[in-house]
This record gives structure tokens, C-alpha cells and sequence, in this order.
């Protein structure tokens, strides 16, 4: 199969593979072989979203960059490779949302997407102590998955369209509670249907650790607000408020166990 092949070269520290180009890898580390690598099929119009940790890489995010190690704090030990396993879930819940509303309905849209992993597949297993109101917890995670999803061609646009794009990504964003993370590269004018594209599903209070809905009037005050929150997460919060955020309730949280 294309993607077994593909961890293969991956792993053989190869940045130029047989049957696939590579889009992103700010996220990942070539040397070692972990993080997250967005590439696009050469022969089929998928694009594919690698996850690859192992227990070394898993509690290092300062191997794979800054922005990895900003999530890390703000997110109470989150990294891309949980956050990802997010990504169908939420895209599930805001189908449904989009479907229900009456303006949404007609013009946004998101791509089909799903998840893949390995025939011989590897796990983490994580164990935690004293986190929460818990003694002991214990789950395990694929060390190695991936996203498929259908890529989505841009249409060409004009400034009025680039500024239009930006207003209705926040007001969506805003209007789904922060559920997905509104830079605007998250957002496309399919090329085809015409329609307004949601083409990353992750669930973005986990990323940042939103607990509670937020409301940003503009991009300035939403890049303000994540500086500052990574700024105090980072810096200038006590052990105390860290003991106290694991006890904290969310009004955001995905799953319900």
C-alpha cells in the first residue's frame, strides 16, 4: 500500500518520496522521525496528514519546533499527534451544526476525511499519577496514524473576496464556539462548488486549552489574546494554578466519558 510505503521512507529519512509531495513538515523532525508531515498524493486528488510519535518524541515537543512546544503549555501537555485524533470527531460534529443552520446550509462545506492506520501497528502506552482528582490513569494511543481527506482545489480570488474570507471565517469560528482553529489558511473558496471550505477539523479548545467559549470581534484581538494566554501558560503561572487547571470543568471538551 502507498502509505505503508511512505513510512518506510519516512523512516529511511527520506524528504523526497516515491508516490507522494510533500506540503508541511514544519511540525515534524526528520532526525527523529516523529510529528506531524502533511503531504498530497501524486496520483490521486487526496491529501494525506501523517502522524508519527514514539514515547522518546511523545513527551519531547521541543524536537519538532516552537509552535509544538506554545501548544504543550497552553494545552496542559497536548501535542499534535492527540490533537489529531480529534479531527473526525469534530469534523462529525460540525456537519451536523452546518446542517442545521439556515444560511450555512447553502454555502459551507467541508471534505470528506478518514482515518487510517498501519497493519503492524505500534502503541504508546501512557500512564499518568496524580492528574486531577485521579491517582492513576492508564490508556494508549497509535504511535503511528494517518488523516486522509479530499483536496480541495482554490478558486482564484480578488482582495474584496481575500477580506470577505477572513470576516466570515471568524464570524464561523465564533459561531461555532471556537470548535476549529480560524487562521485563515484553514479556510478555502472551492473552485468547483464555489463554496466556503472548512479544510482542518481539529478541535481547537484542546490544541490551546479554551475552556470556556470565547468571542473574538477581529484577528488582531484573536492573535492578541492566544500571545497572551501562551505568554502566562509559558511564564508566569504558578504551580498552584497548574494543579488547579486539571480541576478546572470544560464547557468545550469533545468527548464525554
Amino acid at each position: 500500500m502507498l502509505i505503508e510505503q511512505l513510512i518506510q521512507e519516512v523512516k529511511a529519512c527520506k524528504r523526497k518520496f516515491d508516490h507522494f509531495e510533500m506540503i508541511q513538515n514544519k511540525d515534524f523532525s526528520h532526525k527523529k522521525g516523529a510529528g506531524l508531515i502533511v503531504l498530497r498524493f501524486k496520483e490521486y486528488p487526496f491529501i494525506l496528514k501523517l502522524f508519527i510519535e514514539t514515547p522518546e518524541s511523545f513527551v519531547n515537543p521541543w524536537c519538532k519546533g516552537t509552535l509544538p512546544v506554545w501548544f504543550f503549555y497552553m494545552g496542559g501537555g497536548v501535542n499534535r499527534h492527540m490533537t489529531g485524533l480529534t479531527r473526525i470527531k469534530n469534523m462529525e460534529l460540525i456537519c451536523d451544526k452546518i446542517k442545521e443552520h439556515p444560511l450555512w446550509c447553502n454555502f459551507i462545506d467541508l471534505p470528506r476525511k478518514w482515518f487510517w492506520q498501519p497493519q503492524q501497528q505500534e502503541w504508546v502506552m501512557l500512564t499518568g499519577y496524580n492528574i486531577g482528582n485521579k491517582k492513576k490513569i492508564h490508556t494508549r494511543i497509535p504511535s503511528i496514524y494517518a488523516i486522509v481527506a479530499d483536496q480541495i482545489m482554490a478558486a482564484d480570488e480578488s482582495n474584496d473576496c481575500w477580506q470577505r474570507r477572513h470576516t466570515l471565517a471568524l464570524e464561523l469560528c465564533n459561531g461555532l464556539n471556537m470548535f476549529i482553529d480560524p487562521h485563515i489558511d484553514n479556510f478555502l473558496v472551492d473552485k468547483e462548488s464555489n463554496k466556503f471550505v472548512i479544510i482542518d477539523t481539529e478541535h481547537f479548545p484542546t490544541l490551546v486549552g479554551f475552556k470556556q467559549q470565547c468571542v473574538f470581534e477581529s484577528y488582531l484581538g484573536w492573535y492578541y489574546e492566544l500571545s497572551k494566554k501562551a505568554a502566562h501558560d509559558i511564564y508566569f503561572r504558578l504551580k498552584s494554578e497548574r494543579k488547579a487547571a486539571q480541576l478546572q470543568p470544560s464547557t468545550l471538551k469533545l468527548f464525554t466519558y
